[in-house]
């Protein structure tokens, strides 16, 4: 016995050292539950294009992927192949699991698919259009695409131009490829088109249209008129099938000549890609590709989709400017490193639709695409090219 108790016991001593490691492992325990508690659960998007079996579609829907998969959610891809009554059979599936909450598509062509639409809205769920309108859905709070009429006008101008050098004033024979007449968004590109070769009585004009078979109808049609045609000056397209079609028909003809010949035929088109457009721009054949921000639209539309899904009032005010400081919809392209979608899409410009479509569209930039603008490695068709990008999502 000491002076001031009990004496101490090794088993006394033990248990008390027991006692402190239990505190400490039970905080240490408690703070690791709060750590690592449920997250809140992500969103999952439904994207759908009109076909996945292009190096458009692959790097249209990966934008949206990339994007979405970057902030932690989820991602299931539709693939219509072209089929209207698809695209409805899947917008019904996806209308009727509770686990989707939102779906950003393309359009396939005047109404085709509103009915899938109405499934969707009737469901609860968001649906955004980006790259072709669908119809009358004021269902759809808004759409992203290119402005149309200003693409169209932009290829026209620069055919105008060209002649204008050649011949000292506005004159010649244009061949203008305006593809589908069925297809809204075609359509407003060739009125584009139309609208400034409108203005030049000199300026002879003939239209090929081929729905179906876009490149053998367009190449067809076009072959005839070169072969029974005094001279043709120049050519202009709406789209990609198109313009494929027009070069063949030149180079079948021998007529695929490169800027500088007398001879050349003046070209000038609405989108790129890998393939015979990108090769004739790259030897001089092409005079302007006017090359839409594919990387962009399904990320932009994202973007807000994920402010509306959030709950915060997302509202457009027809003629406003959106830059791309006011937004931030980037993402890294898997295996490659690269940011996109850089701002070539900007700025876009909220324009008026509501009574063709029932609601307003975001009309985006495109870029003014030349020989030396192939150079860049963010360019969505050198993109598609590379071998070493993964996860596409098909």
């Amino acid at each position: 016995m000491t002076e001031k108790g009990n004496p101490i016991r090794a088993t006394d001593i033990a248990i008390i050292i027991l006692l402190i490691i239990s505190i400490v492992i039970s905080g240490l325990s408690y703070q690791a539950i709060i750590d690592l508690g449920p997250k809140p659960k992500g969103y999952t998007f439904a994207l759908m294009a009109k076909d996945m079996g292009a190096d458009w579609w692959l790097a249209y829907i990966g934008a949206g992927k990339w994007y979405l998969e970057s902030k932690g959610h989820e991602v299931v891809i539709g693939n219509p192949e072209y089929s209207e009554a698809k695209a409805n059979s899947i917008l019904k599936t996806w209308a009727a699991n509770p686990d989707i909450d939102a779906a950003i598509i393309s359009g396939m062509g005047v109404e085709a698919i509103v009915g899938g639409i109405k499934d969707m809205a009737d469901a609860g769920k968001l649906v955004i259009i980006t790259n072709c309108e669908a119809g009358y859905v004021p269902e759809v709070p808004f759409s992203i695409m290119f402005d149309s009429d200003w693409g169209g006008s932009a290829g026209a101008e620069k055919i105008v131009e060209e002649l204008t050098e050649r011949y000292g004033s506005p004159q010649g024979t244009v061949i203008l490829s305006i593809c589908d007449p069925a297809n809204p968004d075609l359509n407003e590109r060739a009125e584009g088109y139309r609208s400034i070769f409108n203005q030049y009585p000199n300026i002879e004009v003939h239209e090929v249209s081929a729905p179906i078979d876009r490149v053998a109808g367009a190449k067809t049609q076009a072959t005839t008129l070169l072969r029974t045609l005094p001279k043709v000056d120049a050519m202009g397209s709406v789209e990609y099938e198109g313009t494929m079609g027009l070069l063949a028909a030149l180079e079948d003809e021998g007529m695929l000549l490169p800027i500088g010949d007398p001879n050349h035929v003046i070209f000038t088109c609405i989108d790129g890609g890998p393939g015979p457009v990108n090769d004739a721009l790259s030897e001089d054949k092409i005079d302007l590709v006017i090359d839409q921000p594919v990387m962009a639209y399904n990320a932009l539309a994202a973007y807000y989709a994920l402010k509306i899904l959030g709950g915060e009032t997302v509202e457009f005010q027809v003629g406003q400017t959106i830059t791309a400081d006011d937004v931030d919809c980037t993402y890294i392209v898997p295996g490659t490193g690269l940011t996109e979608p850089g701002t070539t899409w900007a700025p876009a410009t909220v324009i008026d639709v509501t009574t063709e479509y029932g609601h307003v569209r975001l009309g985006t930039s495109a870029l003014l695409l030349t020989k030396e603008d192939l150079a860049d490695p963010t360019l969505w068709s050198n993109i598609a090219a590379i071998k070493d990008v993964t996860g596409w999502g098909f």
